[in-house]
């Protein structure tokens, strides 16, 4: 029996479409847990981000690039 299921293993792990099989369903298990928190209103812990910042942050970037 034990023998039977490693055969059976061996010869899924050939397919080919079992590893992005894998990817969606673990995919798919993440999104749950990111609708969850969606809902989950969190005042206070989220920095406030102005244009100006973002402005700023992009110039550095972009400085560093050249």
């Amino acid at each position: 029996m034990r023998d039977q299921l490693r055969y059976l293993f061996s010869r899924l792990r050939e397919r080919l479409w079992i590893k992005p099989l894998l990817a969606c369903l673990l995919s798919v298990a993440g999104v749950q847990p990111a609708r969850l928190a969606d809902g989950v209103i969190v005042d206070g812990a989220v920095p406030e981000v102005t244009q100006e910042s973002v402005i700023a942050l992009l110039k550095i970037i972009a400085a560093s690039m050249l």
